[in-house]
């Protein structure tokens, strides 16, 4: 291997940057991601693992998940954390099958922060927003 052969490759190995048009790459996983999916990925394994902790069951978490991907969460809650938007969405679907539970009693609630105040506020954005984008406008009079 002749000294020039071993430059080259060593500086094309150096300099080897992501060019446009390329996706991203994780070495660590050796997954290809762009950054948008990877973030819905991980705000999906979030709402999973919250499901879990609530005992959702059924139709109910095709229904959080179904949320989780379509709402955008900064309409919801700008200071907010994924964490504690997807812990809420979790905890009213389970709140809609079961009106009496106690509300935050439990331990994933808390290990996300979400509060009673908290709770109220991303739930009428959640539903402020579904009625400004539901297919049926009501008329103007």
């Amino acid at each position: 291997m002749t000294m020039a052969n071993r430059d080259i490759n060593y500086l094309l190995k150096k300099y080897k940057t992501k060019q446009p048009g390329e996706k991203f790459v994780s070495n660590r996983l050796k997954v290809e991601y762009n950054n948008k999916e990877w973030r819905l990925a991980a705000k999906i394994r979030t709402c999973k693992y919250v499901m879990d902790e609530l005992n959702i069951q059924g139709n109910n978490r095709e229904r959080c998940l179904e949320i989780v991907r379509t709402v955008p969460f900064k309409e919801l809650h700008r200071q907010a954390s994924c964490e504690t938007i997807i812990t809420s969405i979790c905890f009213y679907i389970k709140k809609l099958e079961t009106p009496q539970r106690r509300t935050f009693n439990y331990s994933v609630c808390k290990e996300y922060g979400v509060n009673e105040e908290i709770f109220s506020l991303i739930i009428s954005r959640l539903c402020d927003y579904y009625q400004r984008n539901s297919l049926l406008k009501s008329a103007k009079i």
